[in-house]
This record gives structure tokens, sequence and C-alpha cells, in this order.
């Protein structure tokens, strides 16, 4: 059976049309990228392991258990989770302003708008032509993908600059994570008296977060933090925090060198 054949299998649908589904559906491509991005991951480890760089990695066979478990050379076992970065965030006027430009001259949209003169528009009234939008220029999508990247100077981690140059583009608007688990795989969801805190990672069980930036840079790309690039919940001590930002400073291009 040939690739296209088992693609075919899947869905019905050519490469071409099923790529036309998840353009125009925002939020199926969402549910489909995490998937990808812990393919790539994989494709990652395989790549360090034919290096010898690890001995052996295998990935979660269950909603229950981590995504990925690394077994390095002297012997130690690493727990990984994989996380996409968030789509940034276009809630400024400066944001919104530069946003609608890009799709009036990439995407023909609000084309009798004059958006040339930023004084002329209050953040509600961008507000306003933003809702007028296609659905799949408002969501999280290929189009908000395409221009985060285009506000960036350098894309992909291979550029030649250090992680914190690299990530220090995103400054004014920070690399963030929703980090938490989906609904479907809570610790312990049977504790009512735990309530949403069951979806937060407990402080013992993850070494390691590979964030993969395509959302950001449309690169299939990954940086990596230890547990000491996470933050404690405010209000769950025993727990992280869902809301991660992703510190220059604690984050390494190298599974390796991110590793305690």
């Amino acid at each position: 059976m040939t690739e296209i054949d088992r693609l075919k299998n899947l869905c019905g649908l050519s490469p071409n049309d099923l790529a036309e589904v998840l353009e125009n559906n925002p939020r199926a491509y969402m549910a489909v990228k995490g998937a990808v991005a812990e393919r790539h991951l994989k494709d990652y480890f395989k790549s360090l392991q034919e290096k010898k760089v690890i001995t052996s990695f295998k990935e979660a066979e269950n909603d229950f258990e981590k995504d990925f478990y690394v077994t390095l050379l002297d012997g130690r076992e690493i727990i990984v989770e994989c996380k996409n970065v968030e789509v940034q965030k276009i809630s400024t006027k400066n944001d919104l302003l530069n946003y609608l430009r890009y799709v009036q001259l990439n995407k023909g949209e609000l084309t009798q708008v004059n958006l040339d003169k930023s004084n002329h528009f209050s953040l509600k009234d961008l507000k306003n032509l933003f809702s007028r939008l296609p659905q799949n220029l408002r969501e999280s999508g290929i189009p908000r993908y395409e221009f985060s990247a285009s506000q960036l100077s350098y894309t992909s981690i291979h550029d030649g600059l250090n992680p914190d140059n690299f990530l220090n583009q995103f400054n004014h608007s920070k690399l963030s994570i929703d980090f938490q688990r989906t609904r479907n795989s809570r610790d312990d969801s049977s504790l009512e008296s735990k309530g949403k805190a069951a979806r937060f990672y407990k402080l013992d069980e993850i070494d390691i977060v590979a964030a993969c930036l395509f959302t950001r840079t449309m690169k299939w790309e990954f940086v990596f933090g230890s547990r000491k690039s996470l933050v404690i919940h405010p209000a769950h001590n025993d727990r992280f925090s869902n809301r991660l930002q992703l510190d220059p400073k604690l984050w390494s291009y190298d599974f390796m060198t991110a590793i305690e």
C-alpha cells in the first residue's frame, strides 16, 4: 500500500484535500498538531539513539503515561513531556494592526480599509475589523503561525544564534505553554477535592519539557527545559503552574544539555 493509499484509507481524501480541511478548520488542526509534534520529537530521539547519545527511548502507551521515556548511557531514565508553544497573542493595538496589515497584504482581506495610519484606529476599531475576518484567520492556525514567523529575524534554531539570543526574539510576545494534561488524562480525577488541579503536573513526575516552536516559527524544532525552568503553582505547591513562559536562560536546543 502506497503512502497516498494509506492516507485515503484513513480519511478518503487526497493529501491536498486533507491539507485544505486542516487549513480551513483551525480547531481540527490544533488537535492533530500535538500528535505531529510528538512524531517529530520521536524522530529527534531516534537520531540521538543512532548517534549513540542515548541508549534507547519509548513512547507512551496510554493516556496516563508521559510522552517519552528516554534511557541515558549511564542507565538513568528521563521522563519527557512534549508541548506546543501557544500561538502569538494579538490583543494589543500594535499587534492587531500588524496582523491586519499582514492578512490584507497576504490573504486579500480588508482590501477596502486603509491601514496605513495607525492613529486612525482605536483598539476597539481594530478588534471590530479582526472580528470581520474569516474563522481560519481569527483562530489559531497556519495564517497566525505564518504571521508570527514573519515577525522574526531568525526562524530556525539552526540559524547560528545561541539559545538565549534566539529566544530573546520573542520578548515582545513571550513564548508560552498551556502546561497541563488533557482532560482525558487527569492523574487523579476521582479526587473531587483536587478539581482542576488534577490536570496540573506534580513536581516529581517530569524531568524535561520539549517545547515545539512550530506555532511561532513554522519549523518543527524544539527547545528543552528541565524542572528548574518550570514554575510552582501559586495555589498548589505540590504541582507546577499551568501557565508557563519560556525564560531564554533556562532553555536549550540540546536535549542532553537540558538534563540536570
